[in-house]
């Protein structure tokens, strides 16, 4: 995970960076941990979305609160 946030930080100043990912759990099972993850990827530049078209990217406030 560390190499994908940093390379998203480098990409993130020239173009849109996603983390895409078949499911929610696939990026983490454990709900809290997957908050830590997302917010990281947040905080690199990007954002997070599935193949079924769920994104953390319109609501990036409410997960950054842990809403989400």
């Amino acid at each position: 995970m560390t190499v994908l946030l940093n390379r998203m930080r480098t990409e993130a100043p020239h173009r849109e960076v996603v983390c895409l990912v078949h499911t929610w759990d696939r990026l983490a099972t454990d709900h809290t941990h997957r908050l830590v993850l997302q917010q990281r990827i947040i905080e690199a530049g990007g954002w997070t979305c599935t193949t079924f078209g769920e994104s953390d990217r319109y609501n990036l406030r409410s997960v950054l609160v842990g809403q989400r």
